[in-house]
């Protein structure tokens, strides 16, 4: 919470669509618990289901344009410029989010998973050198954004896990979340997000982010690749919990067989 409110009260100066953070209050005996307070915006959240207004084709693509088009923006920010030079510890970031992401899933799993432990090598042997650094969202996608109804990003929400880092990382987050109709991956995003793939395609997505940023994409299957496996590791998270009867919460028991397709996603990513 203190994070987020230290991030959204700066970054709205040179990044328009994160809402000012006027004021953090960490005494939980005002509201039982901290909390911040926040610039209120207007717009539709879109999960699962397009809003009304949106059925034209044209709109759609306009739609995924700006969302990559945000994403750019938020990487061409000088977090300097803003106070938030000193926010996270961008050296070594990747190495650190595999590592931690591969304990988890040591401490989450309930089954052997073999693809889960072939995408934790092939990810570690395949590292790339580090890419430009950046303010990362961190869970960039879009249910995470508010958007008008002409198309536009109003808002983008949830910066909890935001830091510096290798910009790459928010690049394939984003890919993860933009499944192609035909990919075996689809069934997990298509229930609870709507797909941009038939309005632009992940290629166009990243030639586009590419030309915004002027960064080099290259490696851009080991980003989408770490974003698979993560998901799938926090997929697993809320399963184990079912599994170990911490929840009985039925739907839960469909989570089984997530993580070993996205581990598989991952590895064919790498291969």
């Amino acid at each position: 919470m203190a994070r987020e409110h230290r991030v959204l009260s700066r970054l709205w100066q040179a990044y328009p669509k994160a809402p000012r953070s006027y004021h953090y209050c960490g005494d939980p005996n005002v509201m039982g618990k901290p909390f911040f307070v926040m610039e209120r915006r207007t717009g539709h959240v879109i999960r699962g289901d397009w809003p009304d207004g949106y059925e034209d084709s044209g709109l759609r693509r306009k739609l995924a344009g700006e969302l990559v088009d945000a994403l750019a923006e938020l990487h061409r920010v000088d977090p300097a410029a803003v106070g938030l030079g000193d926010l996270g510890r961008p050296e070594g970031f990747v190495d650190r989010q595999l590592a931690g992401w591969a304990e988890r899933w040591a401490a989450a799993r309930t089954r052997e998973v073999p693809a889960m432990e072939t995408a934790i090598g092939l990810l570690g042997a395949a590292v790339p050198a580090p890419g430009p650094t950046a303010i990362l969202h961190n869970d960039y996608k879009l249910d995470n954004t508010m958007v008008s109804g002409s198309g536009e990003i109003v808002a983008v929400f949830d910066w909890d896990m935001a830091t510096r880092g290798d910009a790459l990382v928010d690049l394939g987050t984003l890919l993860a979340y933009w499944p192609d109709p035909a990919a075996p991956t689809f069934p997990i995003f298509g229930e609870r997000y709507v797909s941009l793939a038939p309005y632009m395609s992940k290629a166009e997505v990243r030639d586009r982010y590419a030309e915004r940023t002027g960064f080099d994409v290259a490696n851009f299957r080991f980003y989408e690749s770490l974003a698979m496996f993560r998901i799938g590791v926090i997929i697993e998270q809320i399963y184990a919990r079912f599994v170990r009867g911490q929840t009985a919460d039925q739907r839960f028991a469909r989570f089984e067989p997530i993580a070993p397709i996205l581990a598989a996603a991952a590895c064919e990513m790498l291969a």
